[in-house]
């Protein structure tokens, strides 16, 4: 498979989420977590948007890069980014930190991981 088609992937879903976790956090983040919203959890959720919308940023400019080796470096650090994001949704939903929407997001991130994983996998990438 083509590393096109993981930073694709990524830009698909790592916009938007940044975008809305940037610009209406309070109701985003309220999805997630059972506990009362302090100024705290916004301001992380907001952090949260921002790294997002950064990385989905920087997999769309990927999308472009004509070198392979710039290209699979990429998939290299947004791969392993992935895989510590989705740890990290399974660790906080079996804490009970995350509702069950942890899941859909571990999920979504192991996806992601494993289109990366798959991408450099593959002799013609």
């Amino acid at each position: 498979m083509k590393i096109k088609v993981a930073l694709i992937a990524q830009v698909i879903v790592a916009i938007p989420f940044g975008i809305g976790f940037l610009l209406v956090p309070e109701f985003l983040m309220g999805m997630y977590i059972n506990n009362p919203l302090t100024a705290e959890y916004i301001y992380l959720t907001r952090l949260y948007g921002s790294k997002a919308l950064g990385l989905g940023l920087l997999a769309l400019l990927g999308i472009w890069f004509t070198e392979l080796r710039a290209k699979r470096g990429l998939a290299y650090g947004l791969g392993l980014f992935t895989l510590s994001h989705c740890v990290l949704f399974v660790i906080g939903t079996l804490q009970g930190t995350l509702n069950s929407l942890g899941w859909l997001q571990a999920g979504v991130t192991a996806v992601l991981t494993l289109l990366y994983a798959a991408s450099l996998l593959t002799k013609d990438p």
